[in-house]
């Protein structure tokens, strides 16, 4: 949550709705007391129970539909969170082998940690998903690959729409 409010917030840009486990929410309130937010069970028999999962769901969603609407309406009291700089990351990989694999950028790492520096959150975000998405060859050619794929999906979900499941949801 500070990461990505970090760098939401350096754009401007306040967090004001969160959902999730109730470990995920709770953390996320320390750091966002002014956001909306709603816990939700991650215990998968709570959603393989037929007629109590169906209903389980449906409050669900009208729960998220409900504080999302309200995260919107009180925006006006939500401000961006800010972290100042400068910021030590450290990543912590399954194994050395795995830290090894996705640091393509050679950044310092002891064992299975990761480690990198940053001026502000922007830098250390950017960092983040270097080591983590954006290998090191790809990199230089990152925006016009973004574009292209932007658009494939684009053109894919408008023109070439699957079908509903038996929730009237996209698959």
């Amino acid at each position: 949550m500070d990461i990505y409010g970090g760098y939401l917030g350096e754009l401007g840009i306040p967090i004001g709705f969160v959902s999730g486990d109730a470990i995920a929410v709770d953390q996320a309130l320390r750091t966002l007391p002014w956001a909306k937010a709603v816990s939700v069970d991650k215990n998968k028999a709570t959603y393989t129970s037929g007629d109590k999962s169906l209903q389980y769901l449906a409050e669900g969603r009208e729960r998220l539909r409900r504080t999302s609407a309200e995260a919107v309406s009180s925006a006006y009291l939500m401000k961006p969170l800010l972290i100042n700089g400068p910021l030590h990351f450290e990543a912590v990989f399954r194994t050395e082998q795995l830290a090894r694999k996705f640091n393509t950028w050679n950044f310092p790492r002891q064992g299975e940690t990761v480690v990198w520096d940053a001026v502000n959150m922007l830098e250390g975000f950017d960092k983040m998903n270097r080591l983590t998405f954006i290998p090191k060859i790809i990199y230089p050619i990152r925006q016009p690959l973004a574009f292209v794929m932007r658009n494939y999906f684009r053109i894919k979900n408008t023109y070439f729409t699957p079908s509903s499941n038996s929730e009237e949801a996209s698959r």
